[in-house]
């Protein structure tokens, strides 16, 4: 599980000197299969890859989430009339897990 997510969030967040690993050449699993399915307004259409993510991926998704470092992000103005609620954790998971990184965001 990506170094048991760096030993369990001992990687820390990157900051204060930390090296955010770069991308890993070797380890990455083969592209998965993906089925587009169209609309006649392009906005609708939607993509599905099967077995994209296997368990150990979405525990070291959820792994990632859950470090100190990850906290709300409030990018919204108060006049807006939709409201979300986001925590980013890209940089942990690029951090603690970077072949997974790489292959969500690359």
């Amino acid at each position: 599980l990506c170094g048991f997510a760096a030993a369990l969030f001992g990687a820390g967040s990157g900051r204060g000197g930390q090296q955010v690993p770069a991308r890993p050449d070797a380890g990455l699993k083969a592209p998965a299969k993906i089925e587009w399915f169209p609309s006649k307004k392009r906005y609708r259409a939607f993509a599905l890859a099967p077995r994209f993510l296997d368990e150990e991926d979405i525990r070291a998704i959820h792994l990632a989430a859950q470090h100190p470092s990850v906290s709300e992000i409030n990018d919204r103005k108060g006049y807006l009339a939709f409201k979300h609620r986001v925590w980013r954790f890209e940089a942990q998971l690029r951090l603690l897990c970077p072949s997974l990184y790489f292959r969500l965001f690359d």
